[in-house]
């Protein structure tokens, strides 16, 4: 496998992030011919699973412990060891216990994309700033080991977001 794509719970809640997931997975990476794989931290509805599985999607659920994090000490060794195999990560989200994880366990040269999913406006700045301050400090720390981060967003105002929490 070459290519991982780690993602929160895929359930009808979340709307675009689970569309984006799906869509990358079920038409993007196969038309391009990529080998790759899903992982899914959370539950995954049963029409999404059939929909990974009709065309043929490697994933796996992992369950979570809340909706900020997952069950680290059953599954840690299993995500490390799936993080290590595969050169291009994709991650779903920025403010999630799962990014450190990546960025942790990922080789040397790994090449990370990270789809924020709005984590980076205005509002959701506003909340837990400390917190999320902290979180800044550490993802500049852990992405000084040679990963090439890149940021895919979705539309222009997404853009400005990014770049105005990175000073890019």
């Amino acid at each position: 496998m070459t290519l991982l794509q780690i993602s929160g719970p895929l359930v009808s809640k979340y709307g675009g992030p689970v569309r984006s997931a799906l869509t990358l997975a079920t038409n993007y990476f196969p038309a391009l011919n990529l080998d790759h794989g899903l992982i899914v931290i959370g539950e995954i509805e049963t029409d999404y699973a059939e929909v990974l599985n009709s065309v043929g999607v490697q994933f796996q659920a992992i369950p979570s412990l809340n909706s900020n994090g997952y069950e680290i000490s059953r599954h840690a060794i299993q995500i490390a060891r799936e993080i290590r195999r595969n050169s291009q990560i994709v991650f779903h989200g920025f403010y999630l216990l799962g990014l450190f994880q990546v960025l942790v366990h990922s080789r040397k040269g790994t090449q990370i994309i990270i789809i924020p999913h709005g984590s980076f406006q205005r509002y959701s700045r506003g909340h837990r700033r400390a917190l999320k301050s902290i979180f800044h400090f550490l993802f500049k720390i852990l992405t000084m080991r040679k990963f090439e981060v890149v940021f895919a967003v979705m539309s222009r105002a997404e853009y400005g977001d990014v770049s105005n929490v990175f000073n890019n």
